[in-house]
């Protein structure tokens, strides 16, 4: 920096100071408020840098007087007469502004260029496994599958926590499960479709021509599942300028205080029609509705309040089956739940794609390892022994025939080995999925309600506990799911409630599992019961044992819970 330019930085400075007080003199009304002259600032501009000089209308008289903000209008002008695109921009003063520290300057390239870390971590890691599984031969196999798995679980920790800057509580949001499965649906895609499958010797039976199929379409599947909108609640067209809502991911916030202004309005009309739908097990005995309701038909009729329907977090008018999301802060519509294996809500507009999805992956996965295992023996047979065509295979040595293929491969086909080790947990975890799935479909509930059912007014009865309005009977729930889905939620609820008080019944269809889970939810209750009476004798004990004498309330305790047992 030449003499010239440093002068022009500290006038500048000084400047800059002068127009800030200027600034406080205006904002608190002082009427001897003047704005900082700029002639010498201008001047030392000039001298600094002297190729601005030549530009017409630049300078602190530049349209009549305007001052900086005139030259800084015809500053477009004059730089498209001159041809010279460099004096577009006005030189800035140097600063000496640096971070406090060394973690302060990690910090701020960590958010500019590592905020997706956590993404990329997983193709990394396969490019690692690749080459040491090819190129690392004197490792021992079992050493390698030890190494790649903690350099995964080491790097899976620094990428999402260090890099990405995610709390250890909030890895639930990270990305590298979905990166993870994602790179494994490429590179079994690549694999299988460009060297197992074209060199095995079955590749054109039913098991070769299921493998390609299934593991061609869970990419598209899982983009699906990823892109397609879960069934967001959105907020009414006059209302969609709302306040920002308060809480971000991994937060649940439920303060009545710390909610937004938005509100779901509702009149006493509104409410009223609501409560007197049904009687019975309707609305009424869910105890969503005020009694007052049905008292105030003839004051206020058009009064705004919030609807007894409305979230708690977002203040949105929501059908019923669905929830608040804390993850992506929205409600969605017949939630299921929120999985990061998509990075995507799973509700009423995807839940769908994402079951066809899990289905799919663990007819992939299990066709990959059988596959797998029948090439490696094929590649054992052609390497190692007498090709296996024509020559009957004993049964009793199925066994230890592959036992010594995977040996073979552990040394002189790695790479394919370490891909099928890989989904033998994988399937594991994707079949439970898909049995979690298969159960929840067969009894029309969601994950959610599974999980909470105890929760919600709507799936229990106050006679028999579980009672789930909208099961029909598996095949029907089948049809429901895949062909003819619900859109209105409470107008089924309705349904099913008013047949079930016509049919003097707590269950609308023998035929579904949901029986099993009504036996499962008695059973827990009367062992609850039991454990109760246990403790409730045994306090007894210890009071007879020490010759205190039973109070009134403990006595009623004990009788009321023979009773229970007894009933």
């Amino acid at each position: 920096m030449t003499p010239a330019q440093q002068r022009y930085a500290q006038l500048y400075q000084s400047w800059y100071e002068r127009v800030q007080a200027y600034e406080q003199q205006i904002a608190v009304g002082d009427p001897s408020a003047s704005f900082p002259d700029a002639s010498q600032m201008w001047q030392a501009y000039y001298e600094a840098y002297p190729q601005a000089a030549a530009l017409p209308h630049h300078g602190p008289t530049a349209n009549g007087g305007a001052g900086l903000p005139g030259a800084r209008a015809a500053l477009p002008q004059a730089v498209a007469a001159s041809g010279d695109p460099k004096l577009y921009y006005e030189p800035v003063p140097p600063s000496n502004w640096k971070p406090d520290g060394a973690d302060d300057f990690l910090n701020l390239y960590r958010r500019a260029y590592c905020a997706r870390a956590d993404a990329a971590w997983p193709p990394i890691w396969a490019c690692v496994a690749y080459l040491l599984s090819q190129y690392a031969t004197g490792m021992p196999f079992w050493l390698l599958v030890v190494v790649l798995l903690l350099a995964f679980v080491g790097g899976m920790y620094v990428s999402s926590v260090h890099l990405a800057g995610l709390n250890v509580k909030s890895l639930q949001t990270s990305r590298t499960l979905c990166s993870f499965i994602a790179t494994l649906e490429v590179i079994y895609l690549f694999a299988f479709w460009g060297w197992v499958l074209p060199s095995w010797h079955s590749c054109l039976t039913w098991q070769g021509i299921l493998t390609a199929a299934s593991i061609m379409a869970l990419p598209p599947l899982h983009l699906a599942s990823a892109l397609t909108d879960p069934g967001y609640v959105q907020p009414p067209p006059q209302e969609s300028a709302g306040t920002k809502l308060k809480g971000g991911p991994g937060e649940d916030p439920e303060d009545e205080e710390a909610v937004p202004l938005r509100r779901s309005v509702v009149t006493e009309s509104d409410s009223l029609k609501h409560a007197t739908r049904s009687t019975g097990n309707g609305y009424a005995a869910l105890g969503m509705f005020s009694s007052a309701a049905t008292n105030s038909q003839h004051e206020h009729q058009q009064q705004p309040r919030l609807s007894p329907h409305a979230c708690l977090t977002c203040r949105l008018e929501r059908p019923l089956r669905s929830k608040h999301c804390q993850f992506c802060n929205k409600c969605v519509r017949r939630f299921d739940h929120h999985c990061p294996a998509v990075m995507n809500c799973v509700g009423e507009g995807n839940h769908r794609q994402f079951t066809a999805y899990i289905f799919c992956m663990v007819l992939a996965q299990a066709c990959s390892v059988a596959t797998g295992l029948s090439y490696l023996l094929q590649l054992y047979h052609e390497e190692a022994m007498a090709p296996i065509w024509g020559h009957p295979v004993v049964e009793e040595a199925r066994v230890v025939e592959l036992a010594h293929a995977i040996g073979h491969a552990s040394v002189h086909h790695r790479t394919l080995l370490l891909l099928i080790i890989l989904q033998v947990p994988l399937v594991l975890a994707g079949a439970f999925l898909a049995s979690r799935s298969l159960m929840c479909i067969l009894c029309n509930l969601t994950t959610n309600e599974w999980y909470n059912r105890h929760r919600y007014v709507y799936l229990n009865h106050e006679a028999v506990g579980y009672c789930n309005r909208f099961d029909r009977g598996a095949a029907h729930n089948c049809i429901q799911f895949w062909v003819l889905p619900s859109e209105d939620t409470w107008h089924e609820f309705e349904l099913g409630d008013r047949e079930m008080i016509e049919k003097r019944t707590n269950m609308l269809s023998l035929w579904s599992p949901g029986i099993f889970l009504r036996a499962i939810d008695v059973f827990k209750a009367r062992q609850k019961a039991w454990a109760q009476r246990r403790e409730d004798e045994r306090i007894v004990k210890a009071l007879e044992k020490s010759g205190q004498p039973l109070q009134p309330a403990q006595r009623a305790s004990l009788a009321r819970h023979t009773s229970s047992n007894e009933a």
